[in-house]
């Protein structure tokens, strides 16, 4: 698990380098809100910069926290599909 502002962006920046990561698509499926708390539901495709590999796609889960007005990332988990 990461934590932390700082080791969060470390292990993204580390794992788009590692993986040869070109660019990103982030498609919400479903959103809904309780109260502070707002659930997304997402589909994430991966296009990679080496020619010939096709993209991955995986699935998420974000719960975001509304805090003094700002909505923040607060959790999250992905799975590549099968």
């Amino acid at each position: 698990m990461v934590s932390g502002r700082e080791n969060i962006k470390q292990f993204w920046q580390g794992a788009i380098a590692a993986l040869n990561v070109g660019s990103v698509q982030l498609e919400t499926v479903d959103f809904d809100l309780a109260g502070d708390t707002g659930y997304e539901i997402g589909r994430a495709t991966l296009n990679f910069a080496t020619d010939g590999i096709p993209p991955m796609i995986a699935k998420y889960v974000v719960v975001w926290k509304r805090e003094d007005g700002t909505w923040k990332w607060h959790v999250d988990i992905w799975n590549p599909n099968a």
